[in-house]
Protein backbone atom coordinates (compact mmCIF):
# COMPACT_ATOMS: atom_id res chain seq x y z
CA UNK A 1 0.00 0.00 0.00
CA UNK A 2 3.39 2.44 0.59
CA UNK A 3 3.45 4.80 -2.04
CA UNK A 4 7.00 5.66 -2.21
CA UNK A 5 8.24 8.44 0.16
CA UNK A 6 3.96 8.78 1.76
CA UNK A 7 3.39 9.11 4.65
CA UNK A 8 1.42 6.17 6.38
CA UNK A 9 -1.08 7.76 8.57
CA UNK A 10 -3.45 5.63 11.10
CA UNK A 11 -6.73 6.74 11.50
CA UNK A 12 -8.60 6.11 14.38
CA UNK A 13 -12.66 6.24 14.08
CA UNK A 14 -13.85 6.10 17.55
CA UNK A 15 -17.69 5.75 19.34
CA UNK A 16 -18.96 8.55 21.98
CA UNK A 17 -17.11 9.59 23.82
CA UNK A 18 -13.39 7.46 23.62
CA UNK A 19 -14.34 3.59 22.44
CA UNK A 20 -12.65 1.94 20.07
CA UNK A 21 -14.40 1.80 16.81
CA UNK A 22 -12.53 1.20 13.35
CA UNK A 23 -8.55 1.57 13.17
CA UNK A 24 -7.55 1.82 9.64
CA UNK A 25 -3.81 2.35 8.08
CA UNK A 26 -3.83 4.85 5.69
CA UNK A 27 -1.24 6.62 3.25
CA UNK A 28 -1.38 10.53 3.11
CA UNK A 29 -2.30 11.09 -0.48
CA UNK A 30 -1.90 14.92 -0.02
CA UNK A 31 -4.34 17.65 0.53
CA UNK A 32 -6.87 20.01 -1.51
CA UNK A 33 -9.51 22.65 -1.06
CA UNK A 34 -11.21 20.22 0.78
CA UNK A 35 -9.42 18.55 3.60
CA UNK A 36 -6.42 15.82 3.64
CA UNK A 37 -6.61 12.96 1.19
CA UNK A 38 -6.03 9.22 2.76
CA UNK A 39 -6.02 6.13 0.58
CA UNK A 40 -6.06 2.44 0.98
CA UNK A 41 -5.09 -0.13 -1.39
CA UNK A 42 -6.94 -3.37 -1.77
CA UNK A 43 -5.54 -6.02 0.94
CA UNK A 44 -5.23 -2.82 3.16
CA UNK A 45 -5.63 -3.39 6.69
CA UNK A 46 -8.49 -2.49 9.05
CA UNK A 47 -9.82 -3.71 12.40
CA UNK A 48 -12.93 -2.74 14.42
CA UNK A 49 -12.61 -2.48 17.98
CA UNK A 50 -10.85 -5.73 19.41
CA UNK A 51 -12.34 -8.18 16.67
CA UNK A 52 -9.26 -9.36 13.97
CA UNK A 53 -7.64 -7.51 11.40
CA UNK A 54 -9.62 -7.34 8.15
CA UNK A 55 -8.46 -6.82 4.44
CA UNK A 56 -10.06 -4.55 2.41
CA UNK A 57 -11.06 -6.12 -1.02
CA UNK A 58 -10.96 -2.48 -2.92
CA UNK A 59 -8.86 0.56 -3.23
CA UNK A 60 -10.73 3.50 -1.83
CA UNK A 61 -9.65 7.04 -0.28
CA UNK A 62 -11.30 9.31 2.37
CA UNK A 63 -11.47 12.98 2.94
CA UNK A 64 -10.79 14.70 5.97
CA UNK A 65 -12.04 17.95 6.12
CA UNK A 66 -10.91 20.72 8.33
CA UNK A 67 -13.68 21.84 10.69
CA UNK A 68 -16.62 19.42 9.42
CA UNK A 69 -18.95 17.23 10.94
CA UNK A 70 -18.49 14.42 8.65
CA UNK A 71 -15.49 12.55 6.60
CA UNK A 72 -16.25 10.74 2.70
CA UNK A 73 -14.80 7.92 1.70
CA UNK A 74 -15.06 7.50 -2.06
CA UNK A 75 -14.90 3.48 -3.49
CA UNK A 76 -13.20 1.97 -6.27
CA UNK A 77 -15.37 0.82 -9.22
CA UNK A 78 -17.21 -2.55 -8.31
CA UNK A 79 -18.08 -1.54 -5.04
CA UNK A 80 -22.09 -1.64 -4.15
CA UNK A 81 -21.58 2.06 -3.01
CA UNK A 82 -19.72 4.74 -4.78
CA UNK A 83 -19.59 7.28 -1.66
CA UNK A 84 -20.28 6.86 1.93
CA UNK A 85 -20.12 9.46 4.25
CA UNK A 86 -19.53 9.35 8.16
CA UNK A 87 -21.43 11.58 10.41
CA UNK A 88 -18.72 12.52 12.90
CA UNK A 89 -17.06 15.24 14.94
CA UNK A 90 -14.35 17.28 13.20
CA UNK A 91 -11.22 15.42 13.13
CA UNK A 92 -8.68 15.94 15.62
CA UNK A 93 -4.80 15.46 14.06
CA UNK A 94 -2.56 14.04 17.24
CA UNK A 95 0.46 13.99 15.37
CA UNK A 96 1.13 13.86 10.98
CA UNK A 97 0.76 10.21 11.26
CA UNK A 98 -2.67 9.81 13.33
CA UNK A 99 -5.82 11.27 12.87
CA UNK A 100 -8.74 10.40 15.38
CA UNK A 101 -12.50 10.81 14.06
CA UNK A 102 -15.81 10.31 16.81
CA UNK A 103 -18.39 8.80 14.67
CA UNK A 104 -21.71 9.56 15.42
CA UNK A 105 -24.01 6.32 13.77
CA UNK A 106 -25.49 8.37 11.02
CA UNK A 107 -23.93 7.94 7.32
CA UNK A 108 -25.32 8.84 3.85
CA UNK A 109 -24.83 6.41 1.60
CA UNK A 110 -24.62 6.99 -2.22
CA UNK A 111 -25.15 3.27 -3.89
CA UNK A 112 -23.64 2.33 -7.48
CA UNK A 113 -26.75 3.19 -9.08
CA UNK A 114 -27.00 6.95 -8.00
CA UNK A 115 -29.92 6.57 -4.85
CA UNK A 116 -28.60 8.29 -1.65
CA UNK A 117 -29.92 7.16 1.48
CA UNK A 118 -29.49 8.28 5.44
CA UNK A 119 -28.16 5.09 6.97
CA UNK A 120 -28.14 3.80 10.64
CA UNK A 121 -30.61 7.13 11.97
CA UNK A 122 -31.70 4.02 14.48
CA UNK A 123 -28.32 3.59 16.21
CA UNK A 124 -27.76 7.19 16.52
CA UNK A 125 -31.45 8.01 18.52
CA UNK A 126 -29.87 4.86 20.45
CA UNK A 127 -26.66 6.25 21.40
CA UNK A 128 -28.30 9.39 22.12
CA UNK A 129 -29.44 8.34 24.91
CA UNK A 130 -27.36 5.12 25.83
CA UNK A 131 -23.99 7.15 25.43
CA UNK A 132 -25.21 10.37 26.43
CA UNK A 133 -24.87 12.75 23.25
CA UNK A 134 -25.67 16.17 24.24
CA UNK A 135 -27.52 18.28 22.56
CA UNK A 136 -25.24 20.51 20.63
CA UNK A 137 -23.32 17.34 19.04
CA UNK A 138 -26.98 15.83 17.73
CA UNK A 139 -27.70 19.03 16.27
CA UNK A 140 -24.79 19.40 14.59
CA UNK A 141 -24.88 15.73 13.99
CA UNK A 142 -28.01 16.01 11.58
CA UNK A 143 -27.38 19.30 10.60
CA UNK A 144 -23.75 17.38 8.88
CA UNK A 145 -26.28 14.48 7.73
CA UNK A 146 -28.90 16.70 5.88
CA UNK A 147 -26.00 18.50 4.24
CA UNK A 148 -24.23 15.41 2.98
CA UNK A 149 -27.60 14.27 1.51
CA UNK A 150 -28.21 17.02 -0.26
CA UNK A 151 -24.39 17.58 -1.56
CA UNK A 152 -24.63 13.41 -2.68
CA UNK A 153 -27.50 13.77 -4.31
CA UNK A 154 -26.28 16.68 -6.10
CA UNK A 155 -22.69 15.80 -6.50
CA UNK A 156 -21.76 18.96 -4.81
CA UNK A 157 -17.88 18.75 -4.27
CA UNK A 158 -16.26 16.99 -2.46
CA UNK A 159 -19.21 14.50 -2.89
CA UNK A 160 -18.99 14.35 -6.50
CA UNK A 161 -16.20 13.54 -8.94
CA UNK A 162 -13.51 14.80 -6.49
CA UNK A 163 -12.73 12.19 -5.22
CA UNK A 164 -11.39 9.84 -8.05
CA UNK A 165 -8.32 12.04 -9.08
CA UNK A 166 -7.13 10.35 -5.72
CA UNK A 167 -8.47 7.19 -5.99
CA UNK A 168 -6.30 6.71 -9.41
CA UNK A 169 -2.92 7.33 -6.82
CA UNK A 170 -3.68 4.73 -5.06
CA UNK A 171 -5.67 1.92 -7.35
Amino acid sequence: MCLQGSLIVTLQFLKYPTAPHWRLDTVRLGDDEYGVWLGVSAGGVMQKGSEPPIETPRPFVVLVPENEWWTVVHTSPGSDAELYVDIAAPATWESPDRVTIVDLDLDVVRWADGRVELVDEDEFIEHQTALGYPAWMTDHARAAAAQAVLYAESRIEPFGSAGKVWLERIS
